[in-house]
């Protein structure tokens, strides 16, 4: 079985642009979580 250079371009093409909406994800979760304990902070007794 062989692999054209056409093939392997865009499979790194896809892996890239899953690694990037992987980590573009989990940085909106961190921002909107850092928001909401801004608004909502834990009670200190």
């Amino acid at each position: 079985m062989l692999l054209a250079t056409s093939d392997l371009a865009l499979a790194g093409e896809l892996m890239i642009f899953g690694m990037v909406g992987i980590f573009l994800v989990l940085f909106l979760l961190y921002i909107i979580s850092q928001i909401l304990i801004k608004i909502f902070p834990a009670n200190k007794k």
